[in-house]
This record gives structure tokens, sequence and C-alpha cells, in this order.
């Protein structure tokens, strides 16, 4: 299934340019779901082997903390991919590697699909949200 409505738009470089404020710049989140208002998901794909920066790392866990703050329970995890520069990445299909407890990244000793543990955190939280 291809979920993209507009690919040319898609594949469209953002340059941040000048925006940054006391040597932090932006940063984006490869996948955010919100689920009827009720839980949170969050994930940040990289290549295999490749560490998610420090920046990056602290955002993700602030941003789960402060969504974790509403009472709504929040799934924060960092997957990997092993594909090409030049070919698509199934985000289904990315291996789970780590996930935000709340207080520390916990490593994922089993090949998990990042599909599978967001279907299995929605059904044990909602029952089929």
């Amino acid at each position: 299934m291809n979920d993209i409505i507009n690919m040319e738009k898609f594949k469209q470089g953002i340059i941040f340019g000048d925006i940054e404020y006391d040597n932090m710049r932006p940063s984006d989140i490869d996948l955010v779901m919100e689920v009827r208002d009720k839980c949170w998901v969050i994930a940040e794909i990289k290549r295999k082997g490749a560490e998610v920066k420090t920046g990056q790392r602290l955002m993700l866990e602030r941003l789960a903390k402060d969504l974790r703050s509403t009472g709504k329970p929040v799934l924060c995890v960092i997957a990997e991919h092993n594909h090409r520069d030049n070919e698509d990445i199934d985000a289904s299909n990315c291996i789970v590697t780590k996930s935000w407890n709340g207080n520390s990244w916990q490593k994922f000793q089993d090949s998990v699909t990042l599909s599978s543990l967001i279907r299995a955190f929605l059904e044990k939280k909602y029952k089929k949200v």
C-alpha cells in the first residue's frame, strides 16, 4: 500500500537554513501517530548501525515525557533499515532496536518489526483502538 498522496512533494527536501537558537537546530521525526486522542506512537528510523545523535535523542525523550504527562500512553522507539540510498524504505518492516521507557532506552534482543510492535502496543492498551 502506498500511502503517499503526492510523491513529488514527498521527495522535496526541507532545508532548515539559519533556523537555530543557542546552537540548537530543528530536527525531524520519521513517524508520529496520534490514535483517537488516547495514545501516541513516535518512531525514528535510521540506517542499520547508525546512532541517533544526542540532540535528536534528547528531543525524542523529552517529547515522549511531555506527551506522557497528559496521562496518555506513549510508544517511543528507534528502528533500523538496511536499504540503499536510492531505495524506498518500508517503515512497517523496519526492525525495532530500542524503546524509551520513560527513564532509559531498552534494547530489543529479538527481531521485532515496527508494524508488529505498534500493533501489539495498540491492542494491549486499547483492544483495537
